[in-house]
Formats: C-alpha cells, sequence, structure tokens
C-alpha cells in the first residue's frame, strides 16, 4: 500500500515499532460528508478495495463521486 487516497490510509501497530496500514472508510465519510456506516456491508468492501487499488489518475474522481452516489441512494432508502 503506498497511495494515501483522499487522505485514508491510516497506521496501526503491529509489534514494538512494526506498523500496519488499512483505508479507512471512516475518514472517507469525513472527507466526503457521506455516511458510509449506512452501507451494505458488500457495499463498503467494494469501496475499500477501490481504495487500495485506485491509480490516482483517472479513478479518483470516479472514486469521489461513485462514493457520494452511494452514500445519498443507502440514506434515502
Amino acid at each position: 500500500m503506498s497511495r494515501n487516497t483522499l487522505n485514508t490510509l491510516k497506521e496501526f501497530p503491529i509489534s514494538g515499532s512494526k506498523k500496519g496500514q488499512f483505508y479507512s472508510l471512516p475518514a472517507l465519510e469525513k472527507k466526503l460528508s457521506v455516511n458510509i456506516s449506512r452501507l451494505p456491508v458488500s457495499i463498503r468492501i467494494v469501496l475499500e478495495s477501490v481504495l487500495r487499488n485506485c491509480d490516482g489518475k483517472k479513478s479518483h474522481g470516479r472514486t469521489r463521486k461513485a462514493t457520494r452516489e452511494l452514500g445519498r441512494n443507502s440514506a434515502t432508502h
């Protein structure tokens, strides 16, 4: 993991001085002002995968748009 897509890459301690990394959906919620926690688990898994695989070029705008649309749809259904 090296890209910090939408500033969602976070660290956690593993042991001693070792650290792991993960893409945080709560951080994505804050960044996009969308309620991701209300989405079905399957959609949250897809979003996390999109963050991990975002190339930083083409998909960056698509990630924002898709996430906002998914969040809006979940809030109204």
